[in-house]
């Protein structure tokens, strides 16, 4: 479905229904994402994931962990009640999504899955492998759902990062990977390395905002350890926050040896002026969403295995 056709739909049905997004309910952050099952055969397909609700000014997982895949006991929310979802892409309405239970998968992955009903399931852009987590299939980008309807100023633009000066981000990310590794031939390390210098950082992801803020996501360039076979991980991206005034500030929740993140969505999600940002995380055996909010200083984290 094209996003002009999306639009169109969710506006027809926003205006045959509009009570049911306007509810005074505790906002949610649920996510429309597509993956395959474990099926050889079986087909990718679109579900919505509740992920993070709002207490007390902050966000938690609705989603706890637990030894038993079953999302009845282990998720803060009544999937079995028919919900309608408001899917968002930048600010913009992309379409509206009905579920009427959990999906009931047993498997780790499925915690928190509701079923999608209905053959025009929303997407934005072409399937790729950005966000194709563990199972390395092809699929549309994740979209954010809200069960209240939500609208905010989009501030926050995707940049070209490729000719992003690296040196203000050299004194964090040397917290991170103080030293750039050397190998031999055969992979194993040499000696203890050399200390890490502005020309080893590479900028994977960069987001702008009108009033000089960034974020930015960073690595080790690839080159940098290509002959060292078990150092891959230090590629890892981390990400900073630049206010534009400040030094820049590195995000610990965005950082890991083996987990890499992209930016889904960032806007005010809760409708209180305060802005949130939902990052995808994969790693080993595991995708998930971190949400960063309150300045960015705080972070809540809901992740899955597949094992």
């Amino acid at each position: 479905m094209t996003f002009k056709r999306a639009a169109g739909i969710a506006l027809a049905t926003l205006i045959l229904w509009p009570q049911a997004l306007v509810a005074a309910e505790t906002p949610l952050i649920a996510v429309l994402q597509e993956e395959k099952p474990d099926s050889v055969d079986a087909a990718i397909r679109a579900e919505i994931r509740v992920a993070f609700r709002e207490q007390n000014g902050d966000w938690i997982p609705v989603c706890r962990e637990t030894s038993q895949p079953d999302s009845r006991a282990a998720c803060a929310f009544a999937g079995e009640t028919p919900a309608h979802w408001q899917v968002v892409l930048h600010g913009r309405d992309v379409g509206v999504v009905q579920t009427r239970d959990w999906l009931e998968r047993d498997a780790y992955a499925g915690i928190g899955l509701l079923r999608v009903f209905g053959d025009e399931i929303p997407h934005a852009g072409p399937r790729t492998t950005e966000f194709a987590g563990w199972a390395g299939v092809p699929v549309h980008r994740p979209l954010i759902a809200f069960n209240v309807r939500r609208n905010w100023n989009v501030r926050w633009r995707n940049s070209y990062p490729a000719d992003t000066p690296t040196a203000s981000l050299l004194s964090s990310m040397r917290k991170l990977v103080p030293t750039v590794p050397a190998c031999t031939q055969n992979g194993d390390r040499r000696g203890p390395g050399r200390p890490l210098v502005a020309a080893d950082i590479h900028v994977t992801e960069l987001w702008k905002a009108p009033r000089g803020e960034r974020l930015i996501g960073a690595s080790l360039k690839t080159e940098r350890v290509k002959p060292c076979e078990y150092d891959f991980d230090l590629v890892a991206d981390s990400w900073f926050y630049d206010d534009g005034k400040s030094p820049v500030r590195a995000l610990p929740a965005l950082a890991s040896n083996d987990t890499t993140h992209r930016l889904v969505d960032i806007g005010d999600f809760a409708g209180n002026g305060h802005e949130e940002a939902l990052f995808w995380l994969s790693g080993y055996d595991e995708d998930g969403f971190i949400l960063l909010f309150d300045g960015f200083r705080k972070s809540a984290r809901f992740a899955w295995t597949y094992h």
